[in-house]
């Protein structure tokens, strides 16, 4: 499942306060039945939705289960895809998986089949009323129980931030974009590249994707 084959110990760049808003939310016995972070391709919804069902599993003794939609799937595919998640082979079988304990199940890519998907859960949120969902998106499921959350782009420097490192570490973006950069080169930065690298990150609109696509290739190019 998407939360099993999940990398661990992913760090996070300008995250930290989404990060523990939702960890608490989501946590809490009376929060709410489903989150959907909303946000455009590329923007991070996937790390963060994975790093977030990793820090609140202890919250959910019945387990935390995970799919990722895709295109064409249909309302029973989604509810197939979550009990096969939790280890069971039919989805009238997990009531008795959960026992009455609470459980989290992540659903990624909902734009791929959004009113599936949407139908889906609204058929296991009816029937499970210990289960909640986490889902990352385009768009909102627009279902009853659902709360939106709304990731915008790490922030980059603006023209003005200086010409130093020190002037621009502090910015998610281009912490992001050194972190992999040091993946493929060992060399340390020129003083001439850092406008470059500035420019860089804030004409990639801060989107962690792009970033991470650029970095990878300061193996061969300056």
């Amino acid at each position: 499942t998407a939360f099993q084959q999940m990398p661990l110990g992913v760090e996070l760049f300008g995250r930290d306060e989404d990060a523990a808003e939702l960890s608490d939310r989501l946590s809490a016995p009376d929060g709410p039945r489903g989150v959907t972070l909303v946000g455009i391709a590329g923007v991070g919804k996937t790390t963060l939705g994975f790093v977030v069902s990793h820090r609140v599993a202890p919250a959910y003794p019945g387990g935390v289960g995970g799919i990722v939609v895709t295109e064409g799937s249909s309302a029973g595919d989604v509810v197939g895809s979550v009990a096969a998640s939790f280890g069971v082979g039919r989805p009238d079988d997990l009531p008795g998986r959960f026992a009455g304990r609470a459980a989290l199940v992540f659903v990624d890519a909902v734009e791929r089949s959004p009113d599936a998907t949407a139908e889906g859960l609204a058929h296991l949120l009816q029937r499970i009323p210990n289960l909640r969902f986490f889902a990352t998106g385009w768009h909102p499921l627009g279902l009853p129980a659902e709360r939106v959350w709304p990731l915008d782009p790490l922030v980059a420097p603006p023209a003005d931030a200086g010409d130093t490192l020190t002037d621009i570490a502090a910015y998610p973006a281009v912490q992001l974009f050194l972190e992999r950069l040091g993946r493929v080169r060992r060399t340390a930065l020129e003083n001439d590249e850092i406008v470059p690298l500035s420019t860089l990150v804030s004409r990639l609109d801060g989107l962690p994707l792009a970033i991470e696509l650029a970095a990878a290739r300061g193996r061969v190019l300056t």
